[in-house]
């Protein structure tokens, strides 16, 4: 029986389906023999249907596909191409297309499967392989997600749909990135967790100095709007609510070595505890300061960040243990007059105003 179909979808979009299926399987309509060809343009993935709503993914799809079944076992192979692709909520479009070919085998009876993607974006690529199995009301995927040595620059204009906006100007330009994912969950809603490794990347178009003033005043570091990232690495873990990074190591030669934790919430908000340990390059007073008042040499300067992505803020993260060795470090060498001195000028900053009591 041979049948073709024609829809009209949400907005500019629209679906083929040609082929030829049968004979009809009295028993299960899903065990016909079909063979047939599957064609999407600009496809609107969020008003179309084709994932939940509150999911957060979106954007435009084009899809052209075979798929083919004998009534026990269906084949399919294709080619998609995303634009203005989301992955989170609260996330914005991607600045650049992404586009995939894959091929995929499912067995009726079992409910399982296998699946073989590449995605591509610029001149990089990333293999995803492994597993369906559709036991339950969703069709979920157990994915192992493989990139070596992507150019930052292919990878750079897909951060928004995670929800990484970057502050205006600032770019991430060069070096390499390598990752060895796992993805497992219904498509629209994976949950991706697992190693990322960042390096020879250069931070552009931003002053991180100026930015971590309140930070800088501690260490005298000096940059300027071209930070080098010797290298970056972390353990993600990201769902549809957001990205978690763990054991964040991030080498900056210019400052030292930033370790710490934290999250991006869906509305790309940021709660980051880090530690800074000073190069030995920043080798001023202040700089030796920072490792001796948090406790020694091999521990650092504690430090916040918050705000937005495309809006961070950086703040000290001084207790009163911090306090005391910045108090013991500064007046350590001087003489008595010296450290009346500098022991009240340093009280003073260290101190909070008392509020003043009201006149009686």
């Amino acid at each position: 029986m041979p049948f073709t179909l024609s829809v009209a979808m949400p907005g500019s979009g629209t679906l083929e389906l040609d082929g030829q299926g049968g004979p009809l399987s009295p028993g299960d309509a899903a065990q016909t023999p079909l063979d047939a060809r599957l064609t999407l343009k600009h496809a609107d993935l969020g008003a179309a249907g084709f994932v939940d709503p509150n999911s957060g993914v979106g954007g435009t799809l084009d899809f052209d596909g075979q798929l083919k079944s004998d009534g026990r076992n269906v084949h399919s192979e294709g080619k998609a191409t995303a634009n203005g692709l989301r992955l989170v909520k609260g996330g914005k479009p991607a600045t650049q297309p992404v586009s995939m070919d894959y091929t995929s085998d499912y067995a009726l009876s079992s409910k399982s499967g296998t699946i073989n993607a590449n995605l591509h974006t610029g001149n990089s690529t990333t293999s995803a392989n492994g597993t369906l199995n559709g036991h339950g009301e969703d069709t979920v995927a157990h994915l192992k997600v493989l990139a070596k040595d992507m150019a930052v620059n292919d990878v750079t204009g897909l951060l928004p749909a995670l929800g990484v906006v970057m502050p205006a100007g600032a770019s991430l330009q060069n070096g390499t990135i390598n990752l060895d994912l796992t993805a497992e969950g219904p498509p629209e809603r994976l949950v991706i967790t697992g190693p990322l490794n960042v390096s020879g990347t250069h931070l552009s178009g931003y002053n991180l100095t100026s930015k971590m003033a309140a930070i800088a005043a501690f260490t005298g570091i000096k940059a300027g709007d071209d930070t080098l990232i010797q290298t970056l690495s972390s353990d993600l873990h990201v769902t549809p609510e957001g990205v978690r990074a763990d054991n964040i190591t991030l080498d900056v030669p210019s400052m030292g070595l930033l370790t710490g934790n934290g999250t991006i919430a869906s509305d790309n908000s940021l709660d980051f505890k880090m530690m800074l340990k000073l190069s030995s390059k920043v080798g001023n007073v202040l700089g030796g300061l920072a490792s001796i008042a948090s406790g020694g040499k091999d521990k650092g300067l504690p430090f916040l960040i918050k705000g937005t992505t495309s809006n961070p803020t950086f703040l000290p993260d001084i207790g009163n243990s911090l306090k005391s060795g910045l108090k013991d470090a500064l007046l350590g060498d001087q003489g008595d007059d010296q450290k009346k001195g500098l022991g009240g000028l340093l009280g003073g900053f260290l101190k909070k105003k008392k509020p003043q009591q009201p006149q009686q």
